[in-house]
């Protein structure tokens, strides 16, 4: 991406949103860039795991550069909790093979 300066870290807060746990600024701004844990809610980890896939089908195969750094995000949201984050991490790597031409399974090991 011409742009990937930009996509990287964009792609990066998004990709952390799915995390189970997430590491957020304290309230307040007071934390002194200190950071806590919080626990995502599974509908926050559909929107980001959504919101990854759009940038995938909306750039397309010049987001591929980005698709290395989203595997193990992939592999961890396909044994998460929930089942709609699950199906969502699996019909997103399929997708993601039809744009790529590559099995993800080897990946997501």
């Amino acid at each position: 991406c011409a742009s990937d300066d930009l996509w990287r870290p964009f792609t990066r807060k998004l990709l952390m949103l799915t995390r189970t746990r997430a590491a957020a600024p304290e309230r307040g701004g007071r934390s002194g860039g200190k950071q806590k844990m919080r626990k995502t809610k599974p509908a926050v980890r559909l929107a980001a795991l959504t919101a990854v896939r759009q940038c995938f089908d909306t750039v397309g195969e010049e987001f591929l550069v980005r698709l290395p750094e989203c595997l193990p995000f992939l592999a961890e949201l396909m044994e998460d909790k929930s089942a709609e984050v699950q199906e969502l991490a699996r019909s997103t790597t399929l997708f993601l093979e039809e744009l790529s031409g590559e099995k993800m399974e080897y990946y997501l090991l």
